[in-house]
């Protein structure tokens, strides 16, 4: 860890708390220290993971003091990198603003709560530029088409509740957002104990990769027998940024999630279907 960031657990959560005024911007310090942060949750008893900061906001931004210069590493890519791929369930607790960076950070996290007074957007084009960590993909996956074109070409942020009713926020937290963030961890918890390195979940009673007759998604024999259509249908459940909890029950096929219509669908699909 870093100065900026530090790390404890409250147990079964593990937090990674932000703390670099003015506004937690995403500096070199700060980027270091979550990725060590990550490290050591993902090797703790820990089962989900919080990421809040102190003081007026959540992470504002880039660092604009870093601009023009040589880049430090870690870059934000491999940071976000770092969120997306932790195999445990990572929390965003947004307060204040959540904008340009700071939002696609958030994004990589499987859910995201907010207070009520939090804003979130990407104002990017406010200063000629476009979002450039993933928000042009990531927002539309959650927020549909429609709201994600007119957050990224108008540069307007939008309110917590907004934001909830866009899906870009999983729950508005009316009191301490702290409290509210650990509570909803609590509950995830309940059901979810540890997310596999493939972004697939297990819960208290195995891998949820694997079909009621113990069919291996992730092995490449039993894989094509299900593209072939002989050992089930595959359902899905969204977790957070778009990513998805897959298994097999009777079928070969994934839910379109209208009614009861079924589509065919390849396990090669699965990392691009499910978004």
């Amino acid at each position: 860890m870093t100065a900026s960031v530090s790390y404890f657990t409250h147990g079964r959560i593990g937090n990674i708390v932000i703390d670099s005024p003015p506004v937690n911007a995403l500096s070199q310090h700060v980027r270091q220290g979550i990725v060590d942060a990550l490290q050591t949750a993902a090797g703790d008893d820990t089962q989900i993971v919080v990421l809040r900061c102190e003081g007026r906001t959540f992470i504002a931004g880039a660092d604009i003091t870093e601009f023009g210069k040589p880049p430090q590493a870690p870059a934000l890519a491999a940071v976000l990198e770092a969120l997306e791929s932790h195999p445990k369930p990572v929390i965003a607790a947004i307060h204040g603003t959540a904008l340009g960076g700071g939002l696609e950070l958030a994004l990589c996290c499987d859910y995201r709560v907010a207070s009520t007074s939090a804003k979130v957007g990407l104002p990017e084009v406010n200063l000629g530029l476009l979002p450039g960590a993933g928000g042009t993909q990531r927002l539309p996956r959650l927020a549909g088409l429609e709201q994600a074109i007119d957050m990224i070409t108008t540069g307007r942020p939008i309110l917590a509740q907004d934001a909830l009713t866009a899906r870009v926020v999983d729950e508005v937290c009316a009191g301490d957002l702290e409290e509210g963030a650990t509570k909803f961890a609590e509950a995830l918890a309940v059901d979810l104990t540890l997310k596999g390195t493939d972004g697939a979940f297990f819960d208290g009673e195995g891998m949820v990769g694997y079909d009621e007759a113990g069919i291996d998604l992730n092995n490449a024999p039993e894989a094509a027998a299900l593209r072939a259509g002989t050992d089930g249908r595959v359902e899905r459940e969204k977790c957070g940024c778009g990513r998805a909890i897959a298994f097999a029950v009777d079928g070969g096929a994934e839910s379109t999630g209208e009614g009861e219509e079924w589509l065919p669908l390849g396990i090669e699909d699965f990392d691009t279907t499910f978004t």
